[in-house]
């Protein structure tokens, strides 16, 4: 004992005032069964917090979307994933997960703009959610003439780009486009053949 080594508590027998080894303090060391009891109320917190400021945002912010179809290619592929905003264009009763809420038409609500990308469902199967482009706008008349749009009339601009590749196996390189709405929004849009 005269090397300057202290001996270890537990093998001189020595016990602290609160009856721990080494003079630790009962309240730190914990036994096994508490430090688990505490990371569970740790860990349950945090997701219940996670969950209700995911409820939140979900609610009142953004809600987020797959993208089911291909036919918003090559801007939108089929699998991915989008955040759309829920206040864009006003809350209807179709705004809220879970429950239909007692709301007429629509409140807070503001009209799209042509080029917009909406997500819509329809009052006859609320079930199936819809990612279109928007390009008409209340009373346009929008017609589809030998494969270009047509709005009030007009065909709208379309700029031949070079060839895009949709990443279906069975079509693989297609005639890739800009159209141009009546407002100069403009995006990209793949044009296959037959169709």
């Amino acid at each position: 004992m005269s090397d300057g080594v202290k001996p270890d508590a537990e093998a001189t027998g020595t016990r602290s005032a609160r009856g721990r080894p080494g003079g630790i303090p009962s309240e730190l060391t914990g036994s096994a069964a508490g430090t688990k009891r505490n990371w569970d109320v740790i860990v349950t917190k945090a997701v219940v917090l996670l969950g209700a400021i995911l409820l939140i945002l979900r609610l009142g912010f953004f809600e987020p979307f797959s993208i089911p179809s291909g036919s918003m290619k090559p801007t939108l592929l089929v699998g991915d994933f989008v955040l759309v905003s829920s206040f864009s264009y006003g809350y209807s009763r179709y705004s809220f997960p879970f429950v239909d809420a007692p709301i007429s038409g629509r409140i807070f609500g503001s009209l799209p703009r042509r080029g917009d990308v909406a997500v819509f469902r329809l009052p006859r199967d609320p079930s199936v959610d819809y990612i279109k482009r928007i390009v008409g706008l209340p009373g346009d008349r929008i017609q589809m003439i030998d494969g270009v749009l047509n709005i009030n009339g007009q065909a709208v601009r379309l700029e031949r780009v070079e060839d895009g590749f949709d990443n279906d196996p069975h079509i693989g390189t297609v005639e890739q486009f800009v159209e141009t709405l009546p407002n100069g929004a403009s995006y990209r849009i793949f044009k296959h053949h037959g169709h």
